[in-house]
């Protein structure tokens, strides 16, 4: 063999590798397993926040967006069950987008819209329109970007998940699991001379409630049907454990500042976070 006829091998050696190279390292059709490094994820990031009003009118068939009530949000018309569910009977409901929470899950860049839902009166002392008292909810939306498209896809829509649990904030993104993660949700209560709030864990990946823990209780000294004034706080965390997907969880409650008692819990599909035995 002479040299040309070895130099054109090793071309077409060298293509060859080039193009198996690449395609092994292209994600397969409708595969969105392709790992993307900061700067894209970052670009993921800035291209999702920029069709913000595009998810808002998708979201809530909305009629238009608006920012007459200092926020840019979408309003629509609710239908016979959001409605009823309001003291004020609204008309229209008016939502902004209120946090944008990005994570990471098996490589997959995910994202949690966090929308906030409140309906408006005329109030006549200032002459303008102001948010009805108690009416404001939280609505979720669960993405994922798909590296193929090069979009962000929507898993799962929760549009009256605080509709029945009004006042409800958002304290954090929270790790439950080995690949597993959940929002925790607190809603505050004021009533009968009791302060009282619950702590939610959404698990973003069944896309429901998996435990309600009630993290602060005070009777304030007025509830007479306790013989002394309490104060008692729950604190949460979670401990590891190499053989199952889901950490335990693990709840100290506190009594005027002191430990009382530490319970543990296992997940279970089907009832969520239990007492373990």
């Amino acid at each position: 063999m002479n040299s040309k006829t070895t130099f054109k091998v090793s071309v077409v050696f060298v293509l060859l590798l080039i193009n198996f190279l690449s395609f092994a390292q292209a994600p397969l059709d409708g595969d969105n397993s392709l790992i993307l490094d900061s700067i894209q994820i970052k670009n993921t990031q800035v291209q999702l926040q920029t069709q913000k009003k595009e998810w808002l009118l998708r979201l809530f068939d909305g009629i238009e967006i608006t920012t007459k009530h200092s926020l840019e949000e979408v309003k629509w018309k609710p239908n016979f069950y959001e409605k009823i569910k309001q003291l004020e009977n609204p008309s229209f409901f008016y939502t902004h987008l209120d946090s944008t929470i990005f994570y990471q899950e098996m490589y997959i860049q995910k994202c949690v819209l966090l929308f906030k839902t409140r309906t408006y009166s005329f109030d006549t002392t200032q002459q303008k329109e102001t948010p009805n008292p108690f009416s404001e909810y939280i609505s979720m939306a669960s993405l994922e970007y798909n590296t193929v498209t090069k979009n962000w896809v929507l898993i799962h829509f929760d549009k009256n998940y605080g509709l029945n649990r009004l006042n409800t904030n958002v304290i954090s993104l929270e790790k439950i699991g080995k690949e597993i993660y959940s929002l925790f949700l607190t809603t505050y209560q004021d009533e009968y001379f009791t302060k009282t709030s619950s702590t939610t864990i959404y698990d973003l990946s069944t896309h429901k409630d998996i435990k309600t823990i009630k993290i602060h209780y005070d009777n304030l000294g007025y509830d007479l049907s306790e013989l002394e004034t309490i104060n008692r706080d729950k604190k949460i965390s979670f401990l590891q454990e190499s053989n199952t997907d889901y950490y335990q969880l693990i709840i100290t409650t506190f009594e005027d500042n002191k430990p009382i008692k530490t319970e543990s819990f296992e997940y279970d599909e089907i009832e969520g976070y239990v007492l373990k035995k």
